[in-house]
């Protein structure tokens, strides 16, 4: 059977492709789902019809339609155009517009400083698409688990998804009508069963390199309070302290000690009674012509009361895994954990995730079928040593051009584990170093915003005031014109807000 293809261009089919590549992949894989399209543009027959932002969808049928009649057909992606290259010679040129489907609204767009306590997980995302995603809905599924906490500092929504589904091994992906699916790994099924009759082409790779069965999670640190007592002895003046001390403050017999900071003066201020050394812990009690004698006597209590910074660490071991394939560790370092039950909880999920070798599957299938990456399907080839295993989707890859389209072999699909590559090695040094950069923002921070709008202008926030200042005319600073009120309407503290009927 003979199956074609369409593409629709701002709803105006554009089928003269020569060859085209769609490529379904999940949030796991570090990417979006994309399309590429060749086109031979002749005499500039495209160059004024693509453009960047244009809106691609591309279909697949099993019979030639009437133009404009897909119904009957299987939608494959909905992206935008990103790129476009035109190259050749004279009149006679190839144009390739690139793009990525509507998952690229989740990778261009950040959730602001912002902290979630004791939620479930499809809470916590509705709300940031509710706050921040336009273009893409979000299919609301029970996933059932409660975030302690958990912080955003400007990272990308498609990342802060990303870390919801490592914490409670979760998959997400865009579909094609532009819908946002954020599910357990392994739950739908694709019904598709690869057997030896439909598989023209198996490729399997097992590793231990991406192997991890002692983890490691180092989070943000923290101030807790503390007490040490000690007693006097007569003739010390220095005490130890179990921590570095930070807000120190220090009681003897019941009474408040003036302290100062050691090393830190060349002479002790007149009526200093002791002095703190923070890297060395010490306090340190002072005697001399202008502080006078303050080392306490014997058999005095002493109480220093002061703050002591501790991490957010959690460690975890597989010992069964070590037993079979020896000690592999991983450490995480990410101060956007705030909480010890984030932390606890990412080692676990990577724990349950890493502590087996990876096992990828590459295989090119005979025949056409419609897969969503983030479904499972079932395959069964004894001879490579996989019986009736149900593996997840990853990444489905569609070829288009005459040949392929007869000979039905257009699918390529990856399963199981993803084997990481060097893009995924960039991608995590670049997040950690926007961590590292953004780690002195915090969710009170008080912001200046500056908004550029024509027509209406919509503010989330928590709330807003109004100043106007005049200069003896009716007339709003900094503006040429003004006619009539600043704006229209009741004054609304909702946390969108929209101001309009005016100029502003």
């Amino acid at each position: 059977m003979a199956y074609y293809t369409f593409v629709k261009i701002n709803d105006i089919e554009y089928n003269e492709y020569v060859t085209g590549d769609v490529v379904s992949s999940i949030g796991e894989n570090n990417t979006s789902s994309n399309f590429t399209l060749h086109y031979e543009n002749n005499n500039g027959r495209y160059t004024d019809l693509f453009d960047i932002g244009d809106e691609v969808q591309v279909w697949i049928h099993n019979a030639v339609l009437t133009s404009g009649t897909l119904a009957n057909g299987t939608k494959l992606l909905t992206g935008i155009v990103e790129k476009r290259v035109i190259k050749g010679k004279g009149n006679k040129d190839i144009i390739t517009i690139t793009g990525r489907d509507y998952t690229a609204r989740l990778q261009d767009i950040t959730v602001q400083p912002e902290v979630y306590t004791s939620q479930l997980v499809e809470d916590i995302i509705e709300d940031i698409f509710n706050k921040y995603v336009e273009d893409v809905t979000y299919d609301k599924t029970a996933i059932g688990v409660t975030i302690t906490r958990i912080t955003f500092k400007h990272s990308t929504i498609f990342d802060s998804l990303k870390r919801l589904a490592n914490l409670v091994n979760a998959t997400f992906w865009v579909d094609a009508d532009r819908v946002t699916h954020f599910v357990f790994k392994n739950t739908t099924d694709s019904g598709l069963l690869i057997n030896n009759t439909n598989s023209l082409d198996v490729n399997w790779t097992k590793t231990r390199k991406e192997l991890a069965n002692q983890v490691w999670v180092y989070g943000d640190r923290y101030l807790d309070g503390y007490t040490q007592t000690f007693t006097a002895d007569g003739i010390g003046s220095v005490f130890l302290l179990d921590y570095k001390p930070h807000s120190t403050l220090i009681n003897v017999s019941g009474l408040l000690s003036k302290g100062g900071i050691a090393n830190f003066a060349q002479e002790v201020q007149s009526g200093t009674q002791h002095l703190i050394s923070f890297n060395d812990r010490h306090v340190i009690f002072v005697s001399g012509t202008n502080a006078g004698n303050n080392i306490p006597v014997s058999g005095v209590t002493i109480s220093a009361e002061y703050d002591r910074d501790l991490p957010i660490v959690k460690f975890g071991r597989d010992r069964s895994s070590i037993k079979a394939y020896g000690l592999k560790e991983q450490v995480i370092i990410d101060k956007d954990i705030k909480d010890p039950d984030e932390a606890e909880d990412l080692m676990k999920s990577q724990l349950a995730e890493q502590s087996n070798p990876k096992l990828e599957g590459n295989v090119n299938l005979d025949g056409i079928y419609y897969l969503v990456a983030g479904n499972f399907c079932t395959v069964n080839k004894p001879n490579d040593g996989v019986t009736n295993q149900q593996y997840n989707i990853l990444e489905v890859n569609y070829s288009f051009d005459k040949e392929a389209l007869l000979r039905e072999e257009v699918i390529k699909v990856k399963l199981n584990k993803r084997i990481r590559q060097l893009t995924d090695e960039l991608k995590d040094i670049i997040t950690g170093l926007k961590g590292l950069r953004g780690s002195d923002i915090d969710e009170t921070d008080l912001i200046t915003r500056f908004e550029f709008d024509e027509d209406q202008l919509q503010l989330q926030n928590d709330g807003w005031f109004v100043k106007q200042r005049f200069t003896g005319s009716e007339t709003l600073w900094g503006m040429s014109t003004w006619s009539g009120g600043l704006w229209d309407g009741s004054y609304d503290y909702a946390r969108t807000t929209t101001i309009s009927g005016g100029e502003f």
